[in-house]
């Protein structure tokens, strides 16, 4: 079974993961597989942007945390951008920029 007190290493081992392959010149290689990893909880998305950094969002679905990073393709320098709560986020029933809204959804489902 795997012992939950390492899951602080997860974000680690994933950085260090992106950053061997940007050393091996592997970066495209990440960003095409979508999902980078998964454990228990906790799973990361690589996107290669404008080849010229790598994003990596983890995102620990127990928490409802996310963070994303940044690896410079050419200095290999991490930078972490931001960490968010999602579950505040997640109760936001509504927030679209174009119609339908969910609101309006709702009421044509009601409707019939």
């Amino acid at each position: 079974m795997f012992n939950k007190k390492l899951l602080w290493l997860l974000p680690i081992a994933v950085l260090l993961a992106a950053l061997f392959c940007f050393q091996n010149n592997a970066a495209e290689k990440i960003s095409s597989s979508g999902i980078v990893t998964t454990t228990g909880d906790w799973f990361g998305f690589s996107e290669t942007i404008e080849n010229k950094y790598q994003q990596i969002t983890v995102i620990d679905s127990t928490k409802k945390v996310m963070a994303v990073y940044q690896v410079d393709l050419a200095s290999g320098t991490i930078k972490m951008c931001a960490v968010r709560k999602l579950a505040y986020d997640m109760e936001i029933e509504n927030l679209n920029t174009q119609k339908p809204l969910p609101r309006e959804i709702r009421q044509l489902l009601e409707s019939q």
